[in-house]
């Protein structure tokens, strides 16, 4: 009763909307098991304004009101971006998957350093005016 929506990958259109031949690009409709991991949905946008109007199955983004509309089911609060290996002889009919996002400390340390340096700037260069406004 309850949909997890799957990010199978992305496929090249040539208007980034309809994709040509829809059949090859299938990976069957039987349940089956899929490797991936679970990202949330961004943030909430304009509600309605996901779906295209001129193109009945396409959303503009990741919309999980969008989808249960669709779906006439529940949308779980996030989705499942797959990860599963593609047989060589399927690779050229399989939507290219997303790579994982990277397991690290991210970019923090620049951000200090980037605003500490901003700091530093503020007081020596606030304390070279000031200097300079005595000995006028």
């Amino acid at each position: 009763d309850t949909v997890v929506p799957v990010n199978r990958g992305w496929v090249y259109a040539p208007d980034a909307t309809v994709v040509p031949e829809p059949a090859r690009w299938r990976e069957g409709d039987s349940v089956r098991t899929v490797t991936g991991f679970v990202e949330s949905y961004p943030p909430a946008l304009p509600a309605g304004r996901a779906v295209l109007s001129n193109v009945p199955r396409a959303l503009r983004w990741l919309d999980p009101r969008a989808f249960a509309a669709r779906a006439s089911y529940a949308v779980t609060p996030y989705y499942v971006v797959a990860r599963d290996s593609v047989p060589a002889a399927r690779r050229d009919s399989t939507p290219a998957r997303l790579s994982a996002p990277p397991l690290d400390e991210g970019p923090h340390f620049s951000y200090a350093m980037q605003w500490f340096s901003f700091a530093a700037i503020a007081l020596v260069g606030g304390a070279f005016f000031a200097k300079q406004g005595m000995k006028d």
